[in-house]
């Protein structure tokens, strides 16, 4: 009775292992551009971040950002 326990045990710590890693393990890309609400020109330098994490990027020129291996396990 035991050992089934210990397997019954191991199998949800394995399942719930596997809903937490794949996101960790295939980090997605974010992009996208800033423009001024008021004057629709882009933003040059903008800091763009994902809150809770230290992922950023600022704006370039045209006012577009990338952020790679952004993780959406938030």
């Amino acid at each position: 009775m035991r050992k089934f326990i210990i397997i019954i045990l191991m199998f949800f710590a394995t399942a719930s292992l596997a809903e937490v890693l794949p996101e960790k393990q295939n980090p997605g890309t974010i992009e996208g551009m800033v423009i001024d609400k008021t004057t629709p020109q882009p933003l040059i330098g903008a800091n763009i971040t994902i809150e809770k994490t230290s992922k950023g990027a600022a704006s370039a020129m045209d006012g577009s950002y990338i952020i790679r291996k952004a993780s959406w396990n938030l």
